[in-house]
């Protein structure tokens, strides 16, 4: 869903991204996780694979998730009103993959890092 003609929050961006660039987490479960966090209780929900996701921290520019063991996920809204994606995939090595979304869901760019732990 495009976000133009949206108040564009951390919330409404979270709410909108679509589900094919966050399949575990569908938009009601992404709701519950904000309405656990604000309430101050630990907001933790079953993703779709029948595992644990976990909303650890939200500011108005940043949302950081942990989607699984070693699996974390962070949404950031960038000054140019752009949207960046951040997975990090923490095993027996880390793999970092950074993608930049335009308000309309058009990648940008992608880059990728991996280091040995």
């Amino acid at each position: 869903m495009p976000l133009l003609s949206t108040k564009w929050t951390i919330e409404t961006v979270f709410f909108a991204i679509p589900l094919n660039l966050l399949p575990l987490l569908p938009t009601n479960t992404r709701m519950d996780m904000i309405d656990l966090f604000d309430a101050g209780q630990k907001a933790e929900v079953v993703n779709r694979l029948g595992g644990v996701s976990t909303l650890l921290s939200k500011t108005p520019q940043h949302l950081d998730v942990q989607l699984a063991e070693g699996i974390y996920w962070k949404l950031s809204l960038l000054p140019d009103s752009t949207m960046q994606i951040t997975q990090t995939y923490d095993e027996v090595d880390t793999t970092i993959l950074v993608r930049h979304y335009t308000r309309e869901w058009k990648e940008i760019r992608t880059t990728s890092s991996l280091s040995e732990k």
